[in-house]
């Protein structure tokens, strides 16, 4: 199950596999944007040409099929860790941008020919897909705490997604920052409810820490992994507020995914050339080792490290019957991996779990005050 990366190669300043400058705390890996080169700013040209990155696998076990197996695993499961988001809310009208139009062609020219949405992929796993909508979704809790994220591996761009987790800290995958052998990539840039030229909420380049996992940073570049989580730290703007302070943030909860019905969400470079964001839902089934979850969807690379999750909702008010584990807006994983053949639709990503709050936890012990 190798995985199949994009990059340019880089000189690596990789010693034991810990980049100097970084240190192992709490079994994640940090950088700072000390620690590394100064930050170039970024043009509309390469927003526009950032390629996309999702690792692959090349085998399904018979667990991914087996939706009985993942409900009665639904049935069983206990939840650790729960934690709610934040709606958020501050007035953004003064972040506001419109950026090149002219340059929009450009972006996604990498997608994919076999765009072909449909209620079922080659892969037999049930799902839906649109893109947000109405247009004005994208500027509404909970559906704005998801962004598009930007950043470098030497001269060359790549794009993910990315969602708020806390008041300043963005949830993405580990490849999405690091390459899983040597190096963290560079120039980290979050831009949330993006939706063509316009971004409602600006553009966020003043990163300070990113973190990710020893799993993701040990293996190799290798999908399923356990742990293919990572958290980037963004500053507050003059105004002394976060990106949450506008969009607010996603809430959390472990050992939660297989067999539960759930939402995912990003930026998929093969839908609308990645300009718009989009949601699939399916059901998710196990993967059957790995701590991995897996379903149906239609998103190819640039959703990696969207999240995936459970009773994504707007709060109810005035509701009489309110529903069986009505915790809204937890992530319950990250877009990981699809597979190598896109002909099938299905991704799978790595399962909220002690590892995960234990990232979150240390990420917040280092930035208490983007917590």
């Amino acid at each position: 199950m190798k995985r199949v990366f994009l990059s340019a190669s880089k000189t690596a300043l990789c010693v034991a596999g810990i980049v100097s400058g970084q240190l192992a705390l709490a079994a994640n890996v940090v950088t700072t944007r000390a620690a590394q080169e100064p930050a170039r700013a970024w043009t509309d040209a390469e927003f526009a040409s950032a390629r996309s990155l999702l690792p692959k696998v090349n085998f399904l076990p018979a667990a991914v099929f087996d939706y009985n197996a993942s409900v009665a695993e639904a049935d069983g499961s206990v939840s650790a860790i729960n934690v709610a988001g934040n709606v958020g809310g501050a007035d953004a009208r003064h972040l506001l941008e419109e950026r090149s139009s002219s340059l929009l062609s450009m972006q996604g020219a990498e997608a994919e020919s076999d765009v072909s949405p449909q209620a079922v992929g080659t892969g037999a796993r049930h799902f839906t897909s649109t893109r947000t909508y109405p247009t004005l979704s994208d500027r509404t809790y909970p559906t704005r705490t998801v962004g598009k994220l930007y950043f470098r591996d030497g001269d060359s761009n790549f794009v993910c997604s990315g969602s708020m987790i806390k008041k300043g800290v963005v949830l993405t995958a580990g490849h999405c920052i690091h390459n899983g052998v040597n190096r963290f990539y560079t120039d980290f840039v979050f831009i949330p409810g993006k939706r063509n030229a316009v971004n409602p909420y600006g553009t966020w380049a003043n990163w300070v820490q990113a973190r990710t996992t020893v799993a993701w940073v040990t293996g190799g570049g290798n999908v399923p992994n356990t742990a293919d989580w990572a958290t980037i730290v963004f500053g507050p703007n003059a105004f002394n507020l976060r990106i949450g302070n506008y969009t607010g943030w996603l809430g959390y909860q472990s050992a939660i995914c297989s067999g539960r019905h759930q939402t995912t969400l990003g930026y998929p470079q093969n839908l609308d050339a990645g300009l718009q964001m989009h949601r699939s839902e399916s059901q998710a089934n196990s993967y059957g080792s790995l701590n991995n979850c897996t379903w149906g969807t239609d998103m190819k690379g640039g959703s990696s490290g969207g999240p995936v999750a459970l009773n994504f909702q707007q709060t109810y008010a005035s509701s009489t019957a309110v529903p069986m584990e009505n915790n809204s807006n937890r992530v319950v994983a990250t877009v990981s991996w699809g597979f190598v053949n896109p002909a099938v639709h299905v991704q799978g990503g790595s399962i909220v779990n002690a590892v995960f709050n234990a990232m979150i936890l240390a990420t917040c012990a280092a930035n208490p005050t983007a917590c």
